[in-house]
């Protein structure tokens, strides 16, 4: 007979029966809103932001909430990458620098602009670019860095513009996973030439689809302003844009109805964090990634611990994760492979190596963002859970058909 406390993937009782907060949340003010968005087509449109039309608007509401800036909404968050890409001016055989351990798509728009992908390794302690490797990989003909703010976790933004300023350097923040995340007094977008945001359904705000190019006045050049002025207000004459690619009413809509409440969920995802960083420190074998010192807000789109097997007589994180989820704790191992491993990038393999990448590919378990939204005592059972699947480890290590 399976006893009651074996491991769910054997038969046994489950940790969790209650599954975590649904992501993306349905609140009625939505409904409200789409009663506003009737009424605001019978109102005659003026040209002040707050009173535009419903993607004006909500251009304008992401834009105070980042520290104000231009902001250009899109359907997709392809398009918003594709676009902040091509604002950065490439040429054919221009070299852009981007971390090894990332989303692969404003890698693979770099290859469709002609222009050379050179991925460096990334900061062992909070996987995001780290600098000094950036600068090791900088030639004479680097025009661009593009610091991708992984997790919700700002990148050195401080030392990544100054390798920028030394070099005469241009910066892309991708910050999709990383609204109103904030590196010191600033908020992520308000350091680089351009960034882009995205709105999947994963995403912090969540729209289902959309992106969004923002850039901070007092930072950007005046060739991009020019640029960045044609996209916005001349969509049919603009080479990075066409009319589908807007944003549309409806997804306005739903963003604005998040924008309302996206700084009490910031706070409430990182006092989620706080909490699962703490019980975690309690069970061996688990480590999450560090937040920096100069992250002053870590937006938690993902919370990322490091796999340590050794804790777990030998147990491989495949089996691990599969034991987890089986007792109702979402995770997963993140991207299978870093970004030049795969087919499109085989060519631009890193010539100083990725070491801290390559770790980061094999230890990595994420956990999604809705984990951290419940109440406390939910967040402690994947403590619970972990622990549960240490103790009976060798179990899990006699089954040879898992």
């Amino acid at each position: 007979m399976i006893s009651r406390s074996s491991l769910a993937i054997l038969g046994g009782s489950r940790i969790r029966e209650k599954p975590y907060p649904s992501w993306p949340r349905s609140y009625h003010i939505v409904e409200d809103a789409l009663f506003a968005l009737w009424k605001s087509l019978l109102r005659p449109r003026t040209k002040a932001p707050k009173e535009a039309d419903l993607v004006s608007r909500f251009e304008y509401a992401f834009a105070e909430l980042h520290d104000g800036g231009t902001a250009t909404a899109f359907r997709s968050g392809r398009e918003a990458v594709r676009s902040a890409v091509l604002l950065l001016g490439l040429s054919s055989g221009d070299e852009v620098i981007l971390p090894a351990y990332a989303d692969p798509s404003v890698a693979a728009v770099v290859l469709e602009t002609g222009a050379v992908p050179v991925f460096a390794d990334v900061d062992p302690a909070t996987l995001t670019l780290d600098p000094f490797c950036a600068e090791l990989n900088v030639t004479r003909r680097t025009r661009a860095i593009v610091a991708f703010h992984f997790a919700g976790q700002p990148a050195d933004m401080d030392r990544l513009m100054a390798v920028a300023d030394r070099h005469g350097l241009s910066v892309l923040e991708d910050a999709r996973h990383a609204p109103l995340a904030r590196c010191g007094p600033h908020s992520v977008g308000t350091f680089g030439t351009v960034a882009c945001f995205s709105f999947e359904a994963s995403r912090n705000i969540a729209i289902g689809q959309g992106g969004l190019v923002f850039r901070h006045t007092a930072g950007v050049p005046e060739a991009s302003t020019e640029a960045a002025n044609a996209l916005r207000f001349h969509p049919d004459k603009a080479p990075v844009l066409n009319h589908a690619a807007r944003m549309t009413d409806e997804q306005a809509l739903l963003g604005l109805a998040q924008l309302d409440r996206a700084e009490l969920l910031a706070a409430v995802r990182e006092r989620g964090a706080s909490i699962l960083s703490s019980v975690l420190a309690e069970v061996e074998g688990l480590t999450p990634i560090s937040r920096a010192a100069y992250t002053t807000r870590h937006a938690y789109n993902l919370f990322v611990a490091r796999y340590n097997p050794d804790a777990f007589r030998g147990l491989d994180r495949r089996r691990f994760l599969m034991a987890l989820n089986a007792e109702g704790i979402p995770a997963q191992p993140g991207w299978p492979c870093l970004v030049y491993q795969l087919p499109d990038f085989t060519e631009h393999h890193p010539k100083n190596g990725a070491k801290a990448a390559e770790a980061a590919c094999r230890e990595a378990v994420w956990f999604p963002q809705n984990v951290l939204l419940a109440n406390p005592d939910d967040i402690r059972d994947v403590a619970r859970a972990v622990e549960k699947i240490r103790e009976q480890a060798d179990a899990l290590l006699s089954r040879t058909d898992l």
